[in-house]
């Protein structure tokens, strides 16, 4: 195709499964100050912004995570209370204080002070997409409701619910779904045409497999899904859906629920290779990620990356479908190079007209 097309275009023929004037491109969901810091040095750029348009990135990124948007309290020396009410550990982010632990009742949990959609700051989010020009702009809140639940339950005691409580639970998870949609409900209000893609995430995969089982999984958390899914067509969206690890089972769930793009493409992970997906599944879901963040990127060299890379857009590229990004975050042990490596190398393969 030799008609070239603006960012959002290319973006968007990506995620619907057409091809494009050249393979889609994206960056970290949310990257780091550092990498920032260290990416817009060695490019010579003054900003974010200028990074990005530099490396060629199709898309910008206005979701809502939490933590930004609300931030926590202090609560002592090595805590902070985040806005769902668990504490969070100051140096690693990790929740260390669950305080649905001990609950047992349904009337207790719907005691708890959850967040509050009135705490959000809609006008920030506002101005976020409006600096956007001709890009393929992601948007929403990032709803992780099984994330939440068991950051307020603990690990344990949440996967116990499914079979001790599981009234308990499905009330938990149906108050976090209800605060997520209103939350979404009022940016999509006023976002209205100004992002294109509403972007969620969850994690429901280990390396080797999933969580908990599908059957689990379809009958607690995909129907609270749906509702957020169907908002979000529904207000005029595609859908973008995150997850960590080994869910290739999930993914005809996703495609039927109507998720246009699946991401990270953990390719470590068991059933995740690029082969694999684009043979089994290319057809109903598109892919963005599979530069891998575990082994190739920390420990390889800028030329193992580029060969990564143009090996992964021969397989993924043919018939649309596919944007190029990492598998997962760029880690501080990510050397500047190997991120670097990874544009260059889309730009390669673009050169050669593929």
């Amino acid at each position: 195709m030799n008609i070239q097309m603006s960012p959002r275009e290319r973006a968007l023929c990506a995620m619907t499964r057409r091809e494009s004037d050249r393979i889609a491109v994206d960056f970290d969901i949310e990257p780091s100050a550092d990498v920032v810091a260290r990416v817009c040095a060695a490019l010579g750029t003054s900003d974010k912004e200028a990074m990005l348009r530099s490396l060629g990135v199709d898309f910008r990124n206005t979701v809502v995570y939490t933590s930004a948007s609300v931030p926590a309290k202090p609560f002592d020396e090595k805590r902070v209370k985040n806005a769902w009410g668990a504490l969070v550990d100051r140096q690693f982010g990790t929740a260390v204080g669950h305080p649905l632990a001990d609950t047992d009742t349904i009337e207790e949990a719907d005691s708890h002070l959850y967040l509050d959609p009135d705490d959000v700051d809609y006008d920030a989010i506002e101005k976020a997409a409006s600096n956007a020009d001709d890009y393929c702009v992601y948007g929403g809140y990032w709803a992780p409701v099984t994330y939440i639940a068991q950051m307020l339950f603990g690990m344990e005691r949440y996967m116990m619910l499914f079979y001790d409580d599981p009234e308990l639970l499905c009330f938990v998870l149906d108050r976090i779904t209800e605060i997520s949609l209103e939350i979404n409900k009022r940016i999509f209000s006023r976002l209205k045409n100004r992002m294109q893609v509403f972007f969620m995430g969850d994690d429901y995969g280990t390396q080797q497999d999933m969580l908990t089982s599908a059957d689990l999984w379809r009958r607690y958390v995909k129907p609270r899904l749906v509702r957020l899914i169907d908002l979000a067509r529904d207000s005029g969206y595609l859908v973008q859906f995150h997850s960590c690890g080994s869910v290739s089972a999930l993914i005809p769930d996703f495609a039927q629920m109507g998720v246009t793009a699946m991401n990270p493409m953990q390719v470590a992970a068991r059933g995740m290779d690029p082969a694999t997906l684009k043979g089994k599944f290319g057809r109903m879901m598109s892919f963005n990620g599979g530069i891998d963040t575990q082994e190739l990127l920390p420990f390889g060299t800028p030329d193992d990356v580029r060969r990564a890379v143009l090996s992964t857009l021969e397989t993924m590229s043919p018939g649309g479908g596919y944007i190029l990004g990492p598998s997962q975050s760029f880690l501080p042990e990510v050397p500047t190079a190997n991120i670097l490596a990874i544009y260059d190398a889309a730009r390669e393969f673009a050169a050669k007209g593929a």
